[in-house]
This record gives C-alpha cells, sequence and structure tokens, in this order.
C-alpha cells in the first residue's frame, strides 16, 4: 500500500460557474522512501497542488477528490485533526529561506519551539537545538544557535528549515524549489542532504522544481506538469530517457548542453496559456509541433512502459535526448 495515494485532485478559485482550475484531475502515488520530482514551467500548479496536499490553501480555493495519507483520507479530517498530522507526520520546506525564518528569534529559540510544538523535545534545551543543527551538517552549531536569520547565508537558511521540517521524523516531506536562488555547489549539497534523510530515515521526499537538472539527478519517480495537469509520469529513468510527451521532450530539449563544441540553446515557441482561457483540449495544443485535430480533445491516460502514463494523443513521437544522467549519490 502507498503511502500517498492522490486520486483526481482538483484545485479550482474564481466564480463556480467559470471555475478556473489550478490543478485538475491529478493521480499519483508516493511510496515510503522513495524521491518523487514534480517538474514543470512556473504557473503549471506544481506548489498549488503540494499546498492542496497540506490542506494549507486559503479559504476561497475549492478542493476535491481524495488525498490518502497513511491509511487515513485527508480531505474529510477536522482542521484540528490535520493539525495533528501536518508538521509531524507530513511536513513540508516553504519556498523562500529567505523569509521562512522570523527574523526576531534566533535561531536556537525557533529550533527550540519546533521541537516542543511536534512533540519531538516537550522540553527542549539548548543542547537539543545544536544537535538538530548539527543533524544537517551546520558548522559551529553551537555558535549558530544564538545567531539571528540574518547572519545566515541562503545555504545555510535552507538547511536549518530541512532541519525543522524533519525534527519530528515525518513520513513525507515536501520541498518546494529547495534550490532555488543557491549558487551550484550549495545546490549539490542540499541535494546530498536531502538524499541522506531518505536514507537514513525511509521519509519519501516530494521536491517540487522547475529545475529538471535537479529532478534528473535525484528522484526515483517523476511527475510533469503543464497548465494544472500531470501530462507525463513514470520512472524518472524512463521519463528522461525516453519521453512520451511533446511538452516533456520539449523541457528536456531546452535544457543547456554541449554540441560539437558549442552550447546549444533551445526554447519550447509560445506561451503557457491562461489557466481562464483553456479550452476542452490539450492545453499544450497550441504550442506543439505535433497537433492534430485529435488535439481538441482532452487524452486520456496511457500507458506506456512499466509505471510510465502520458496524456497525448500523439505519445509515440520520438525525439533526440541527451543520454540520462545518474542520480546523486
Amino acid at each position: 500500500m502507498a503511502l500517498l495515494s492522490v486520486r483526481n485532485l482538483s484545485v479550482e478559485f474564481g466564480p463556480r460557474d467559470k471555475p478556473i482550475a489550478a490543478v485538475a484531475n491529478a493521480s499519483f502515488t508516493v511510496e515510503s522512501g522513495q524521491i518523487v520530482g514534480v517538474v514543470g514551467e512556473s504557473g503549471s500548479g506544481k506548489s498549488t497542488m503540494c499546498t492542496a496536499l497540506m490542506r494549507s490553501l486559503q479559504s476561497t480555493a475549492r478542493v476535491s477528490g481524495d488525498i490518502d495519507f497513511d491509511g487515513k483520507s485527508l480531505l474529510s479530517l477536522t482542521l484540528a485533526q490535520m493539525r495533528d498530522i501536518r508538521g509531524r507526520d507530513l511536513s513540508m520546506i516553504l519556498q523562500n529561506p529567505m523569509t521562512s525564518l522570523d527574523p526576531l528569534f534566533t535561531i536556537g529559540n525557533q529550533a527550540r519551539e519546533v521541537l516542543r510544538l511536534h512533540g519531538a523535545r516537550p522540553a527542549a534545551t539548548e543542547r537539543d537545538a545544536v544537535d538538530l543543527l548539527r543533524k544537517v551538517r551546520i558548522t559551529a552549531p553551537e555558535m549558530r544557535v544564538s545567531q539571528y536569520p540574518h547572519q545566515m547565508s541562503g545555504g545555510m537558511k535552507q538547511r536549518i528549515l530541512t532541519a525543522f521540517a524533519t525534527a519530528s521524523s515525518p513520513k513525507l516531506l515536501i520541498a518546494d524549489e529547495p534550490t532555488t536562488a543557491l549558487d551550484a555547489t550549495v545546490q549539490e549539497e542540499i541535494l546530498s542532504l536531502f538524499w541522506e534523510i531518505r536514507n537514513t530515515s525511509n521519509v519519501a521526499i516530494i521536491i517540487v522544481t522547475h529545475d529538471l537538472s535537479v529532478v534528473r539527478r535525484i528522484s526515483d519517480r517523476t511527475l510533469v506538469m503543464y497548465a494544472g495537469r500531470i501530462v507525463e509520469a513514470g520512472p524518472t529513468q524512463a521519463v528522461f530517457g525516453n519521453p512520451k510527451h511533446p511538452y516533456t521532450q520539449g523541457l528536456i530539449g531546452s535544457m543547456p548542453r554541449v554540441v560539437d563544441g558549442r552550447v546549444e540553446l533551445n526554447s519550447i515557441p509560445g506561451q503557457v496559456p491562461r489557466l481562464d482561457q483553456l479550452g476542452a483540449g490539450c492545453a499544450f495544443a497550441e504550442r506543439c509541433t505535433h497537433a492534430t485535430a485529435a488535439c481538441a480533445r482532452q487524452p486520456a491516460y496511457r500507458t506506456v512502459g512499466a509505471q510510465h502514463e502520458v496524456a497525448c494523443w500523439h505519445q509515440d513521437t520520438s525525439a533526440s535526448i541527451p543520454p540520462f544522467a545518474p542520480s546523486v549519490q
């Protein structure tokens, strides 16, 4: 049985007679100890979908479908019941580490509060805070607990947020854009940290990002989203090595690569459509070079390989894709 099973999850905003679907009929599973990457352009619904999993969307959002987590239907729980799960069994690292820490309190003060709040250490001491920072390889943790967020680098803040999110040993960790605004060296350190956390605690991790290289290197499975829909899902090696959806092919083809000693850059023509202007058919049709009259209808999911699905009428279209790169070790 999967740790997380999401079926036909939809998130709508706006008037009911003209709803704007930020997420439409998303279905996927996450196993214990599995790393799942969610990738797509800005505005594709990645963060909205994951915030819906946490039941943290604003009250104006209308959420439907089913979210089964560890045997519990999250959408049927009361807010009080959800608070008992959120932060303890189900945890999330928010998108911007620069603004996610309270600037008025020291790192140690905030660490102790996290430990107390989630029951990891009801009477948390400074030594507990130091141990928490040490677990995510913060240098000189004895000194850092007395410092304030503005005295930390972006990479340190990301490590601290990761420490807070994993303090109660959650079963599922959601990381929203965990490597944004970090330089390449720090990105590698953060990814290695996630890999280490997964291997030592068997926590499942969902990583949300627009950076294909992050998903390609660390995730076991990949979900590709476009205009609120999951258009392709499968083992990362299959999705990157043999992508079936033209959008996935375009994303991978737009990654910089060296050809005959020169850096080659490609792009997907057109723009992501506005969600309030989507028609009944495939949202990618206007940008797709393979579109036909069939694309005026919404494509159903089709199995194209072992645990590999795609929502496209032209999933057999092939493209020349760079070889798959190994994961972070």
